[in-house]
């Protein structure tokens, strides 16, 4: 039973601005096909991204889901498992004008603990923190 959908209805989609899903607007529909949506949250306008289709206990229809992988998700399974070294390491304040190598442990005084995981440049390194990489001035 499919219902046919107009410019200006609230449907459910993904936002590519919130990476979530949420309430949009259809502003563009091509022969009664959605196009463009505007997201009711952050007011960001893209290309329809439509929801996966659940089974009835709740899980994605297999080939529905994002194949993208989620970075916040792999910063929070990276810190889970420096976490534990982490907090047992010998750490040093940052400083702006410290020097620091690659798997060195700061103390952010924001941040708290963190681990350099690269040097991203001259006077830069990117530190992971509980509440995820952060790129740093250094040196």
């Amino acid at each position: 039973m499919s219902e046919t959908k107009s410019a200006g209805d609230i449907i459910d989609a993904r936002c590519t601005k919130c990476k979530d899903i949420t309430n949009h607007t259809i502003v563009a529909l091509v022969e009664a096909k959605i196009e463009r949506v505007k997201c009711n949250v952050c007011s960001g306008e893209h290309k329809y991204r439509g929801v996966p289709r659940q089974k009835s206990t709740g899980e994605t229809v297999k080939g529905t889901t994002s194949r993208r992988k989620d970075p916040v998700a792999d910063e929070r399974a990276e810190w889970e498992t420096l976490q534990i070294k982490i907090e047992n390491a010998d750490s040093q304040p940052y400083a702006m004008d410290g020097i620091f190598r690659r798997k060195d442990v700061i103390r952010h005084k924001i941040f708290g603990l963190g681990q350099v995981v690269a040097i991203a440049g001259p006077k830069k390194i990117e530190v992971l923190f509980q509440d995820g990489k952060k790129l740093l001035r250094c040196g």
